[in-house]
């Protein structure tokens, strides 16, 4: 896990990276939570 395979210059590629991989069915639980979260705050706020 050194910073040879992914090289941090582009972000963008790296976030869209893990975002593909956390994809797989992780992610959108996630994102749930985030939209979940942020709706509460929004309720609440």
């Amino acid at each position: 896990m050194s910073g040879q395979d992914h090289q941090p210059e582009k972000p963008q590629g790296f976030l869209n990276t893990v975002f593909d991989e956390t994809m797989g069915g992780f992610g959108i639980l996630l994102v749930s939570i985030l939209l979940v979260g942020i709706f509460l705050i929004l309720f609440l706020g």
